[in-house]
């Protein structure tokens, strides 16, 4: 859901956008993990995961992604998840 300043963030349906995303051959270049409350968001840096090089060598890091966010799901964090474009097919 869109919160304020344009983020788009999801709680549970974080994984199921990786989810996606691999049935459509998108990798996933981060995860971010938020916390938030009316009044502010918090974005640690231990809930942060870049797999943008990974994803530049042609790996779609799902499982990567899903495992970030599922060791994570009990903590209270709203996720955002970035996309990148889709891979090319081999050959």
């Amino acid at each position: 859901m869109p919160h304020a300043g344009g983020l788009l963030v999801l709680a549970p349906d974080a994984i199921e956008l990786v989810r996606a995303a691999e049935r459509e051959d998108i990798p996933i270049l981060g995860v971010d993990g938020f916390f938030i409350s009316p009044t502010e968001t918090i974005s640690p840096l231990e809930h942060l995961a870049d797999f943008s090089a990974a994803a530049a060598t042609g790996r779609g890091t799902w499982r990567d992604a899903e495992g970030f966010i599922a060791s994570r799901r009990t903590l209270g964090l709203t996720f955002e998840v970035t996309l990148g474009e889709p891979l090319l097919p081999a050959g």
